[in-house]
């Protein structure tokens, strides 16, 4: 068997969860375990037919991926690096795929695996990593849960100044809604107009609550 990588089921620790572990038959069919725990380690080759075999193409390491948690992927690929191979990875954000692990930068999120241990998941290369940073704390937030570039709590705090002013502004927003609504109650056929109003209004408002905030984060 050669160039070939193996998946078993490993670990097994008194206490604990049994853990997946790799191991890869190189070109010249030598054996090198790189994930091997517990008493399900194999220094020496196995023949297991519940193994799972991939291999060690840009498809199998596709599919490896699906089955194994990303923290013991990326190990895996950081050995099959060492070893010659193109260790190939999709970030879960910008869905590129990159040939070289010094692409990743971090994981996305972690969780607890049942007992003492953490699991990481999300691959994530150093743009998108950059791009859903705090700019002030450079905490990964993700993109999406930013507000001009910073986090919820750094922005919190930006804005103690500010903040009745903010909270005054939402309120006018909640206020144009209410009177567009109850509009269109009285004089139904000027729904459309008074709707739309009401939108340009509430704009204008969020405008402002946006120049507020990014006055407030550039004062930092």
């Amino acid at each position: 068997m050669k160039d070939t990588l193996i998946q078993w089921q490993g670990g097994g620790y008194d206490g604990c969860f049994w853990e997946p572990n790799t191991g890869l038959y190189d070109s010249d069919g030598v054996w090198h375990p790189i994930i091997s725990t517990g008493r399900g380690a194999r220094p020496e080759p196995v023949i297991d037919e519940e193994d799972d075999v991939y291999p060690i193409t840009k498809d199998g390491l596709k599919e490896f991926r699906d089955n194994i948690r990303d923290d013991f992927f990326l190990r895996t690929l950081q050995v099959l690096e060492q070893h010659g191979y193109t260790p190939y990875w999709e970030c879960d954000i910008c869905k590129h795929v990159f040939d070289d692990t010094s692409d990743f930068c971090n994981f996305e999120s972690y969780c607890g695996d049942g007992g003492i241990g953490v699991i990481h998941e999300g691959m994530i290369c150093y743009d998108c990593h950059s791009d859903g940073s705090c700019y002030y704390c450079g905490e990964f937030q993700g993109e999406s849960n930013l507000e001009a570039g910073f986090c919820e709590y750094c922005m919190e705090r930006a804005c103690e100044d500010v903040q009745d002013e903010i909270d005054e502004l939402e309120s006018d927003i909640e206020h144009v809604k209410r009177q567009a609504s109850e509009y269109a109650k009285v004089v139904p056929s000027c729904a459309i107009k008074g709707y739309r109003d009401a939108i340009k209004i509430s704009r204008e408002l969020k405008a402002k609550i946006y120049d507020l905030k990014l006055a407030a984060v550039e004062s930092l």
